[in-house]
């Protein structure tokens, strides 16, 4: 079966939302066995903050239309959410008629801890770099009250002005 050698994840899932394929990735990635999920609605798979809108993404591709990639966090058998981007497609069946939908997807979860990582050190650092400025500054406007000293003067304002 194709859709068990691919490396993505692809769900297949029928008009009434349940789950009628679930490839080999999906089972690594959630920990859900294939056995598992079959039958089941896909939507309790998903997390909640996402169900609205995976719902209207079923829908659409159930009328024609492909739906663009969307992310979502999914359960797993450890409780421990996935982030997926999903795009999803009709399926059809021998009549020509649309029977489901497929999704095809990649865990991007590394990706988004990564991103998480990046902007709480571009967070600290900028903090970092902040904290001995203002103690400069506040010094320099201390001088500047200290109007005695020109030449002194003249250069605390320069250092204040930065």
């Amino acid at each position: 079966n194709i859709i068990d050698t691919v490396s993505a994840p692809i769900v297949g899932i029928d008009e009434n939302g349940k789950v009628t394929d679930w490839n080999q990735r999906f089972i690594e990635v959630t920990g859900v066995s294939k056995d598992e999920a079959l039958g089941r609605s896909f939507l309790g798979y998903v997390d909640e903050c996402n169900r609205q809108e995976t719902q209207a993404m079923i829908e659409e591709t159930m009328k024609g239309d492909s739906s663009p990639t969307m992310e979502m966090l999914i359960s797993t058998a450890s409780n421990e959410p996935r982030v997926f981007l999903l795009s999803s497609t009709p399926r059809v069946g021998k009549d020509g008629a649309i029977v489901g939908v497929i999704c095809i997807g990649q865990d991007i979860t590394s990706l988004r801890e990564l991103e998480l990582k990046k902007s709480q050190f571009a967070a600290t650092v900028t903090h970092e770099l902040r904290s001995p400025l203002h103690g400069i500054i506040g010094l320099s406007d201390n001088i500047l009250l200290n109007d005695q000293l020109k030449q002194v003067h003249h250069s605390a304002q320069l250092m204040n002005n930065c």
